[in-house]
């Protein structure tokens, strides 16, 4: 009984505290592991269905490639081009609905090399490209946020949970422009924030992002300017890409594929079209989509003024925290493959949680659901209840933010 005593006391006063970080290190690359062990035999073994890789996101992209190089990408946003293009590449008639290409036409060019290979062979290509650069993005997440190796090891673990791996999209990179934001606009380089700003029009969607970083800088001019050259250089080379009816022809587009028809699956959408899907499938209830729309559409807006008039209290790793999660939940197409973006606020928690020397809840209840959202994806319609927890976050911290140090100026951190 004595020993047992004896045991508690050095629990207690963390005597154990390096062999417990080695149990969670071991622990976390274990799950980490198995998982990656588990999509390889899903995907690229020789016992893998195939099926998953042609019915995987990564299609869309190699169909917006391949019907620019064949027909040019002026016929890019044409459905019936689209749909026959990727009944050729995949060998399957789709009878009701196919993954439509809605990227910007610059996307459908930087793919085209791939469009040279089979489906299988790019799929392939493309994953060992994000495999291979994903010790990159570790490294440079553990180094911008100064993370310790039981936090590096969640990281890590939290992208190979996330399943941007089975998808293999462009969302990859989401979080490395993410990151180039947050490491130039610590160091008060807010024209290249600005500038890295407006990449994260790779994935149109997520153009709502910036304007959120603009009105807690204060609408700083150099941000700004950095961000409209960035989206200028964007939209320019869409039009120069694509013609003069460029602007027009994408927006018919994107409102037209926002269906089923097109891929679009309400239910899976972490946001409120999520569970405005979910409610209408358990209880019968029907929302109409322009209400949610317009419910989207006040949040972000109360958000834009609740992060300009909060800024002064509002730390810059904290405002990122906010930023990402009203991104993710208050646009309109947001899925699983997205969620990787959330590595962004994994990190930026850990690294106010270092700063305090002590666990807040706030931090760590955040922490807890984002990496156990990516496990709970099997449940069906946990999508739009995540969307709206995420919500809740946001809303909660821009309303009751964790207050920086006396002294510190807008916008700035300790980083």
């Amino acid at each position: 009984m004595a020993r047992f005593r004896e045991l508690l006391h050095k629990v207690k006063n963390n005597e154990f505290q390096f062999y417990r970080q080695v149990a969670v290190i071991v622990a976390l690359l274990s799950i980490a592991f198995i998982y990656g062990n588990y999509a390889y035999t899903k995907l690229l073994s020789p016992q893998a269905d195939y099926s998953k890789i042609k019915n995987s996101d990564f299609v869309n992209l190699l169909t917006g490639a391949t019907v620019a190089k064949k027909y040019g990408v002026h016929e890019i946003y044409q459905p019936s081009i689209q749909k026959a293009t990727q009944e050729q590449i995949t060998g399957i008639k789709y009878d009701t609905s196919f993954l439509a290409f809605r990227s910007l036409p610059i996307i459908a060019l930087i793919y085209i090399p791939l469009s040279y290979f089979d489906v299988i062979s790019a799929f392939t290509i493309h994953l060992i490209m994000l495999l291979m650069l994903t010790p990159f993005l570790v490294f440079a997440f553990a180094k911008v946020f100064k993370l310790s190796l039981a936090q590096i090891s969640a990281i890590i673990l939290f992208i190979f949970i996330s399943a941007v791996y089975f998808y293999n999209q462009s969302s990859f990179f989401l979080p490395f422009i993410i990151l180039g934001v947050y490491a130039c606009y610590s160091k008060n380089k807010y024209f290249c924030a600005g500038l890295i700003a407006g990449l994260l029009l790779i994935k149109t969607q997520y153009g709502i992002f910036i304007p959120l970083l603009i009105v807690f800088s204060g609408f700083k001019k150099s941000f700004f300017l950095g961000a409209l050259a960035s989206i200028g250089f964007m939209l320019g080379t869409s039009f120069l890409l694509y013609g003069p009816s460029f602007l027009k022809d994408y927006t018919l587009f994107m409102i037209q594929s926002e269906s089923l028809g097109f891929g679009t699956v309400e239910i899976i959408n972490y946001n409120l079209f999520g569970l405005k899907a979910l409610l209408n499938q358990v209880i019968g209830l029907t929302i109409p989509g322009y209400a949610v729309l317009i419910t989207q559409s006040i949040l972000y807006l109360i958000a834009l003024v609740a992060l300009y008039t909060k800024r002064k209290n509002i730390e810059l790793q904290q405002a990122f925290i906010d930023i990402v999660l009203l991104s993710i939940s208050l646009n309109v197409h947001s899925l699983q493959a997205d969620l990787i973006m959330l590595l962004v606020v994994i990190s930026a928690g850990f690294n106010l949680h270092n700063q305090r020397n002590q666990p807040t809840k706030y931090i760590n209840l955040l922490i807890g659901f984002i990496l156990l959202l990516p496990m709970c994806v099997m449940l069906k319609g946990v999508q739009g209840i995540s969307g709206l927890i995420m919500i809740i976050f946001a809303f909660y911290a821009l309303f009751k933010p964790l207050v920086g140090d006396p002294g510190l100026e807008p916008g700035t951190t300790r980083v």
